[in-house]
């Protein structure tokens, strides 16, 4: 006799010991590589880091010496009367680094130093990752205990991050130079990971086996009971076979009690399973969305190029972000940001294939995989519609909200082979796409160009501002009644080395999102108030404007730093005009309320900087310490026309009606001029009057121009033509 339910019993918990095995060596799979590969790049990173300092600093002594040995063989360089000296001072370098060992090699493969003496004049140009480093990429890997390197001795007991890393001055197209290999001990750190990872899958392991061993302990009692019942009722039958109705039925009576335990039982296992399935939702799905997480994504990245390759198919990642047009968006909380992630996640959804996925990968981005994607003109078709399903906008809570897209797109094979590089190029893409403000943009290998073009630049930057290769330009400002220079604006210019005068649009952003716009503020306000003390020395007394970044407005030690500039140049606080937009105060209006007031208290001039082109918002204004407006350039140049006139007039009226002083800026004609001055306007600023030009030519300017000499003369009844 069978109990088909203690039978059914059995094979749940055997199903549920399968999914604790296949759910642990997911964990462990997924977390491992992931924890695994942000630290080989970190690690990688810190290697590069310090092989470009090395490059700015100790490599102009190496180079001459590298370049005169590149055609000798091993053993000449090994005789080398220089290579002691080198090692002597490279080894100098090296002291107080964390470095395990460090090698550097000629273009051909010769190893001109090295921590171990022995190596020197060691041939490695077949290495694979000195070759990858010649043709201009960095090259590493983890070598693990007791592995061996052709020529090299045996590495015990340790874990190594080696990394090849070219030497290049004069930015990415420049030719290699020569190659260093860093070798850093990461066994310390890994055994952390793995140590981790361990106590996390046995964690997990430990809880649902033993959850699985008690129910399978409570089946296999059930089902020794059920045996010897039945036997023992066997064994009555035999003996009393009139009694066979009687032991039927007792058969029946356990067999009812075995099956209640057996449907209890059965809730036990669903509730396990459903448990099991609970802990695989929290590590490979988004919860808030309920979208696949980042991890996820990569493994289904990961499977689809694997399938692809075997196929000879395409697949295509489509990496996005969207904005939001509401300006207080900053202040949101995690439930509005993820109530409008679920509504963008949906019309995504929407807008895809059932074999699809798209993924959550931060607050407002997400990821779509295309799995046999086609071709380039199926994935912009996709993400043409995804753009289009996003462009209504959203309600949340009880705003009306429009979240733009910006999308980028890379395409396997064509634009990779491997994951990480499909990710990093759809990445790009979607970075373009956000500079240059396109919905869609496709990778493209010039990309890759100029983000390298763009961190040349920014470390060029940084070594700009401290070599005071940064300079002001001035631009004056006259009275509009009186023809009197009552002010001049600082306006910053780089004369980089190599590429001459350079336009603050070619590298103010970048120095925006880089860090480096506070240092190039306090330069030029430095600068700014050194030049005005000057003038004032000459008897040129007057105010000098300098523009602010968003940025600069919510760090709150820039009031003491303006305060000790101030004080180290002997310029009075009133003589300084700080300028700042209103895009600049509304996107934080709270902090940057507190900063304009503690600089104000200063008895700092402020003004309001492009008035008219951003927000307009008139109890901010009322709100706000300002004594100036400027009135945006798109305005003043249309002075002459009716429509602009009037509002010309009204913002005049407006600033005057709440005790502020008018600047006009981009004053670029006489008539202009003219009418800016029936308008009642105070100042002018322009390419009328003068060019922003360096500080010893407005010198000259103030004592010789014909506005200055009519005006000292008394004849200055209207401006010069």
């Amino acid at each position: 006799m069978r109990v088909p339910a203690v039978h059914r019993l059995r094979w749940f918990t055997l199903t549920g010991i399968v999914a604790i095995m296949l759910v642990t060596a997911l964990v462990a799979r997924i977390g491992r590589r992931t924890a695994l590969d942000e630290f080989i790049t970190l690690s990688e990173s810190k290697n590069v880091a310090l092989v470009q300092v090395f490059s700015n600093t100790g490599w102009p002594q190496v180079a001459p010496f590298v370049a005169s040995v590149s055609g000798l063989s091993g053993n000449d360089v090994r005789l080398h009367p220089e290579t002691a000296t080198l090692r002597q001072a490279i080894s100098a370098y090296l002291n107080g680094l964390s470095v395990l060992r460090m090698r550097i090699y000629t273009p051909n493969g010769v190893i001109v130093f090295s921590t171990d003496a022995a190596q020197t004049g060691a041939e490695r140009g077949s290495d694979a990752g000195f070759l990858a480093a010649r043709a201009g990429s960095v090259a590493s890997e983890l070598v693990g205990r007791g592995e061996i390197y052709p020529g090299e001795e045996a590495i015990e007991d340790r874990t190594i991050l080696t990394s090849y890393v070219p030497i290049r001055r004069g930015g990415a197209v420049a030719p290699v130079e020569g190659v260093v290999q860093l070798y850093y001990d990461v066994a310390p750190a890994l055994r952390t990971i793995d140590r981790g990872q361990r106590n996390l899958v046995l964690g997990v392991a430990g809880v649902l086996s033993i959850l699985s061993t008690a129910l399978f302990l409570v089946v296999a009692a059930a089902g020794r009971l059920l045996g010897h019942q039945y036997r023992e009722l066997q064994r009555y039958g035999e003996e009393a076979g009139g009694a066979h109705a009687m032991i039927e039925r007792r058969v029946q009576e356990r067999t009812q009690e075995l099956l209640a335990i057996s449907r209890h039982l059965e809730v036990e296992v669903l509730k396990h399973q459903t448990e099991v399935g609970a802990l695989e939702a929290q590590i490979l799905y988004e919860p808030a969305t309920g979208l696949p997480s980042r991890a996820l994504l990569r493994d289904r990245l990961e499977q689809a190029v694997i399938l692809g390759r075997r196929n000879g198919g395409s697949v295509a990642l489509l990496v996005m972000e969207c904005g939001t047009s509401d300006a207080s968006d900053l202040a949101w909380d995690h439930r509005k940001v993820d109530g409008l992630a679920r509504q963008v996640g949906a019309r995504i959804r929407g807008a895809l294939r059932k074999a699809d996925t798209v993924a959550r990968s931060g607050e407002r981005g997400f990821a779509v995989l295309l799995a046999a994607a086609g071709d380039r003109a199926h994935a912009l078709f996709v993400a043409g519609r995804i753009a289009d399903a996003l462009v209504p906008p959203f309600s949340v809570e009880d705003a009306t909200v429009e979240a733009p897209v910006r999308i980028g797109i890379a395409i396997f094979p064509d634009h990779g082979d491997d994951p990480e590089m499909l990710i990093h190029r759809a990445s790009l893409a979607m970075s373009v796409a956000q500079q240059a403000g396109s919905r869609v943009v496709v990778y493209a290998p010039e990309y890759d160009q100029r983000t390298a073009r763009g961190f040349e630049l920014m470390s060029q930057l940084r070594y700009g501002i401290e070599r005071e290769e940064l300079i002001a330009y001035y631009q004056p400002k006259l009275d509009l009644k009186t023809f009197a220079v009552v002010g001049v604006e600082a306006l910053v210019r780089w004369q980089h080395p190599y590429r001459g005068l350079m336009l603050p649009g070619h590298f103010i952003t970048m120095a925006e999102q880089t860090g480096l716009i506070k240092p190039l503020t306090l330069h030029v306000l430095k600068t700014a108030l050194r030049q005005a003390d000057s003038w004032c020395r000459a008897g040129l007394e007057m105010t000098v404007a300098v523009n602010l970044s968003a940025w600069i407005l919510q760090d709150i030690r820039f009031p003491d730093e303006v305060a000790e500039l101030l004080g180290a140049s002997g310029v009075p606080p009133g003589r300084l005009e700080l300028e700042i937009t209103e895009s600049v105060i509304m996107a934080e209006p709270l902090r940057a309320m507190d900063i304009l007031s503690r600089l104000s208290r200063m008895g700092i001039r402020l003004s309001i900087d492009d008035f008219g082109a951003g927000y307009s918002s008139l109890g901010y204004l009322q709100q706000l310490p300002v004594q100036t407006i400027k009135i945006d350039k798109s305005f003043v140049v249309g002075a002459t026309k009716d429509a602009d006139s009037v509002i010309l007039r009204s913002t005049i009226d407006l600033a005057h009606n709440l005790g502020l002083s008018v600047v006009a800026e981009g004053v670029e004609s006489r008539e202009v001029w003219d009418c800016l001055a029936a308008l009642g306007c105070d100042t002018a600023q322009g390419y009328y009057i003068s060019h922003p030009v360096p500080p010893d030519q407005l010198t000259r300017w103030l004592k010789e121009s014909p506005w200055v000499v009519a005006r000292v003369a008394g004849q200055m009844e209207s401006p010069p033509s």
